[in-house]
């Protein structure tokens, strides 16, 4: 008879464990699931940050050097063809950045991707996985 208790026992701890490791296996599916995801969020807002905040300073740079430059090629100008002509085409090249730079506004993107970025490292260092009610389905993560 103690054979039987034990065999039953055995069964009963058999099922157990095996509801605990799918149990396991659902919580580690959805925990890779947020890590991947928020970190492909982080790594997508850190590319994008760089790449306007790279073109904001690029634009600002090249605006001011022609900015700075027409000026002084401007004082050049007596009877010579070739400097007037140089100093349209880098009159117009500063006209162009200037509304690049406003057109595209590389800053304001790149403040904001950074912001996100912030907010998204933030929320991957406070997940906390939940389940919700079982009727409904599971939610993965809450961010507090």
């Amino acid at each position: 008879m103690g054979n039987i208790a034990q065999r039953q026992g055995g069964l009963a701890f058999g099922i157990f464990k095996s509801i605990v490791l799918r149990i396991i296996e659902y919580y580690m599916e959805i925990k890779d699931y947020i890590d991947q995801r928020i970190h492909q969020q982080i790594n997508w807002f850190e590319r994008e940050s760089k790449r306007n905040r790279h073109c904001y300073h690029t634009t600002k740079v090249l605006l001011t050097v022609t900015a700075a430059i027409t000026p002084a090629l401007a004082s050049f100008i007596k009877d010579s063809t070739t400097v007037q002509i140089m100093v349209g085409i880098v009159s117009s090249l500063t006209a162009i950045l200037a509304n690049i730079n406003g057109i595209f506004n590389f800053k304001d993107k790149y403040i904001t991707f950074e912001m996100q970025l912030n907010t998204s490292r933030a929320k991957s260092s406070s997940m906390k996985p939940y389940r919700a009610n079982t009727k409904t389905m599971n939610i993965a993560a809450i961010y507090s």
